[in-house]
């Protein structure tokens, strides 16, 4: 199935969660609220949907264990460049969130962070992904229905593969960065 015999390259399940993100984040960034859990989570939602149209127009294959990695890593710096901006703009300066975080949590987190990142990166380089190598027609359906819901060849699959690695990146950051603020601090 080529991309043209889809109503949509961009699925309805795209759609469902990008609109409310969108909106979300233009919202808290003309007031000025700062990061709040919606503004976290609408940064997650539309970091790898803007890595994704790109990669998704760009003339490489796109389903390449290289360029998925290299998603990752580039939605990723999106993702905190979000949070960064986010975090600045806030009006009421004076409200700060002190947080202390253990040791035991920060290495747990880094620990299934890494485990993630390469458990799902090993995957796709093991297994080819794509509706054309599927053999059985079960699988071939289970395929298309998935294109039919996140888009057309290609589109979804790259926009599911660059949201969970960008997960595992996003835990082992953040870890490796309280763990090291930990060491080093004393």
């Amino acid at each position: 199935m080529n991309a043209l015999s889809l109503p949509w390259v961009i699925g309805p399940v795209c759609w469902i969660l990008l609109l409310p993100s969108a909106t979300t984040m233009l919202y808290t960034l003309g007031e000025r609220k700062g990061l709040t859990p919606a503004s976290l989570f609408s940064s997650y939602i539309l970091a790898p949907f803007i890595v994704s149209i790109p990669y998704y127009h760009l003339p490489f294959e796109k389903n390449s264990p290289i360029n998925m990695i290299l998603a990752q890593i580039i939605t990723t710096i999106l993702q905190f460049s979000m949070i960064f901006l986010l975090s600045r703009i806030r009006i009421d300066k004076e409200i700060t969130f002190e947080r202390h975080i253990e040791f035991k949590p920060a290495l747990k987190l880094l620990f299934v962070g890494i485990f993630i990142l390469v458990l799902f990166d090993g995957l796709l380089i093991r297994i080819p992904t794509g509706c054309a190598n599927r053999t059985s027609l079960t699988a071939f359906n289970k395929c298309k229905t998935g294109e039919m819901l996140f888009g057309a060849k290609g589109f979804g699959e790259l926009w599911f593969m660059v949201n969970v690695g960008t997960m595992a990146l996003i835990a082992i950051c953040l870890s490796s960065f309280h763990l090291a603020r930990r060491l080093f601090k004393g």
